[in-house]
């Protein structure tokens, strides 16, 4: 069972490294919705493939039948109704899916995404310090130009 935290109405999982669903159903609880009153729906979707399922202790099952064919992203919008109103929404962060052979692979978004900035920073950090190295060699070739122009000749020294 994955576990889901709200924080300002976005659910994010709690472990966010890719995780296979072989034949089971994917199982999720999330944090912050046990015991409050109303009922509480989630809404998942997957390209043009909808379920919409009731909570129960804050907890909720998705069928293994609705993951397997799908691909691309999974979304989960989780709501409170109160007298047939809906009182609050949670958006939870979006699963990449992958799909290989008899596997299938969630990854969440928002953490691969992360991880991809953080290679950009350290691709953008190397590239500076080689502009920084390029920029240093530049200005000794144009120090040797101008001596040079002006008549030194570093042969006869």
């Amino acid at each position: 069972m994955r576990t889901i935290t709200v924080k300002n109405r976005i659910g994010r999982y709690d472990d966010a490294s890719p995780f296979v669903v072989g034949s089971d159903d994917l199982e999720l609880r999330i944090n912050h919705l046990c015991g409050i009153n109303g009922k509480v729906v989630v809404v998942v979707k997957s390209g043009d493939k909808r379920l919409t399922l009731d909570m129960h202790g804050g907890a909720v099952v998705i069928p293994n039948s609705f993951l397997q064919g799908t691909s691309g992203e999974l979304t989960l919008n989780v709501a409170r109704y109160i007298d047939g109103q809906c009182a609050d929404e949670i958006v939870v962060e979006p699963l990449r899916i992958k799909q290989a052979e008899m596997t299938l692979t969630l990854d969440p978004v928002i953490a691969a995404l992360e991880q991809a900035i953080e290679e950009g920073k350290k691709r953008v950090k190397t590239l500076e310090e080689t502009l920084t190295q390029q920029a240093q060699t530049l200005a000794e070739i144009k120090s040797q130009i101008m001596l040079i122009k002006g008549g030194y000749d570093p042969l006869k020294v």
